[in-house]
């Protein structure tokens, strides 16, 4: 093994990448000093050089002067390594790479060793527990989740250039939404509705499941519908014509009711609460009149 020109190799790329001797380090957990130790003549832990090679975007043959070899597509890699793993491990795996990530995006030294919480809601001190998301708030854009062993996801939102407010509702749509969610029995009747078989309910079938009144559901059903948060549909039968109902845009209904839990609750804790955005979330926001 020839260490000298590994260590040239390495500094090469890692100056064709636009990285400095310390966002290397970062990405693979060692320490600004050690990469300029490679650089000088040293040589890294052999166990380094796949994440090595991850980072700089090359071939591990590539770091040993075997031919520079073609920077690797690193978003075609990792769909190829995630289609390589168990399907049921896809989606936790793909949280972790997000959170991992975290380390080359954001610039604190005190981000290298952050790993998975094991409760996303652990037991405080005092009793009780806590909600414990996470939030990386930069310039460029939002990082936020949940990173625990018994719950995570991830939400990454680069900021457009015309800002977040630009692409948002006018409020009264907001405030119309909110309203029908506010409705008495219109949140259980969604819950109830996508904890069943995703297909047409009439809303006597959902009255018996409920246990309300059939003129309750049918009106809740047909303000939701109106809403756009069911999908309705006529259809006639041997009794007559009727409407049946189908749960529309179900799978935004969790992301939307627990991130709502997190806005709503006077007891959250962060797992991680980090970032060096200067300006506010919201830019050029219209005033109210």
């Amino acid at each position: 093994m020839d260490i000298a020109r590994l260590g040239e190799q390495i500094g090469k790329f890692r100056r064709a990448a636009g990285l400095t001797q310390e966002d290397l380090g970062r990405a693979v957990g060692v320490s600004t000093q050690a990469v300029s130790r490679w650089e000088n003549g040293g040589a890294p832990d052999i166990a380094l050089l796949p994440a090595l090679a991850d980072r700089l975007g090359v071939t591990i043959d590539a770091l040993f002067g075997r031919g520079d070899g073609p920077r690797a597509d690193m978003e075609q890699t990792t769909a190829e390594w995630l289609g390589s793993l168990p399907r049921g491990e896809r989606l936790d795996r793909l949280c972790r790479i997000i959170f991992k990530s975290l380390q080359t995006v954001s610039f604190s030294d005190n981000l290298v060793d952050i790993s998975y919480l094991k409760s996303s809601e652990p037991e405080m001190p005092k009793g009780g527990r806590a909600i414990m998301p996470s939030q990386c708030l930069l310039d460029e854009g939002l990082l936020l989740g949940i990173f625990a062993e018994d719950f995570s996801f991830a939400a990454v939102l680069p900021e457009p250039s015309d800002g977040y407010a630009a692409h948002f509702a006018e409020n009264d749509d907001y405030r119309r939404f909110f309203s029908v969610l506010a409705r008495p029995g219109a949140l259980e009747l969604l819950e109830t509705m996508a904890g069943l078989k995703n297909t047409y309910y009439t809303p006597g079938a959902m009255a018996k499941r409920m246990g309300l009144p059939v003129e309750t559901v049918e009106k809740d059903c047909d303000i939701l519908a109106q809403a756009h948060l069911l999908a309705k549909l006529e259809v006639e039968n041997d009794n007559g014509s009727g409407s049946v109902y189908i749960i529309h845009k179900d799978p935004f209904l969790v992301p939307f009711l627990y991130l709502a839990r997190i806005l709503a609750d006077p007891f959250v804790w962060y797992g991680l609460n980090w970032g060096d955005r200067k300006k506010p979330i919201l830019r050029d926001t219209p005033q109210p009149h």
